[in-house]
């Protein structure tokens, strides 16, 4: 039976953004470690999803160097998109339209930044929380930080890996029409208290290079099973994850008070 929407994953990899530094997006060094860690991390998460996606567009700069564009059009699993200038959240929208991937009843859209990645049933969880809802955001609040070799916890509402559903009759948005951190007090959205769905990636180049208040360190070690990245981490530093562990247990404490609390509520 054929699905009654086309569900489409967006990246914008270097494009001109209203918050971005302008012309960085474009620099050698830049580049070379996100496309590093674009192809050991984001894009071995997005192959090994168990559900299907019928297109995954990443947006590019067009002034983009020559060794860049070339390395990128060598590539299969997605369809780069080139811009010339900044790229405004109607131009988004009109792309997907273009492609036909706004032709069937509805449209889901996803969103994954280029360092980061998602748990191999990102794709299937999204897809299980269709119900043909004219407009609904979809939000995974738990997911994991990866930084400095250790993996941490982290409960994140209106995080960056927001899903949305919506019917194409009157146009479409797309996922990209409003900044993540005002979704929840914007939109209708479900929020989906499943596993962690979703591992963000702290380093020198990336917006956010350390790990938020709210995380808690994973005192397991190794990689967690469920997040296809090809990276050789050394499992972090259990000693330092055990440092943080105790710093952190006050307040532990409370969010399990809280919860427990809510619960009988």
């Amino acid at each position: 039976m054929e699905r009654a929407y086309n569900h489409v994953l967006i990246t914008r990899f270097n494009v001109d953004i209203a918050y971005g530094t302008p012309g960085r997006g474009i620099e050698d060094a830049w580049l070379r470690d996100r496309i590093d860690v674009f192809d050991r991390l984001t894009a071995p998460s997005v192959r090994s999803q168990t559900a299907t996606l019928d297109a995954w567009l990443v947006f590019l700069n067009e002034k983009s160097p020559e060794w860049f564009r070339s390395a990128i059009e060598a590539r299969t699993e997605f369809t780069p998109v080139w811009i010339d200038g900044p790229l405004l959240d109607g131009r988004i929208a009109d792309e997907l339209s273009a492609r036909g991937l706004a032709d069937k009843e509805f449209l889901i859209t996803s969103r994954v930044d280029n360092d980061d990645a998602l748990s191999r049933d990102f794709v299937a969880t999204v897809q299980e929380q269709f119900d043909r809802q004219d407009r609904l955001f979809i939000e995974f609040p738990r997911g994991l930080e990866y930084a400095n070799g250790d993996y941490f916890r982290k409960t994140w509402r209106s995080n960056p890996f927001l899903s949305m559903i919506e019917r194409t009759s009157s146009g479409i948005d797309t996922v990209i029409y409003r900044p993540h951190p005002e979704v929840r007090r914007a939109e209708p959205t479900l929020t989906v208290w499943d596993r962690n769905m979703w591992l963000q990636n702290s380093h020198p180049f990336s917006a956010t290079s350390q790990t938020v208040r709210n995380a808690r360190p994973v005192l397991r070690s190794g990689r967690p099973a469920n997040f296809a990245c090809d990276w050789n981490d050394d499992g972090g530093n259990l000693r330092r994850r055990l440092a943080v562990a105790v710093r952190s247990a006050p307040r532990e404490i409370v969010r399990k008070i809280y919860q427990a609390v809510r619960q009988v509520d």
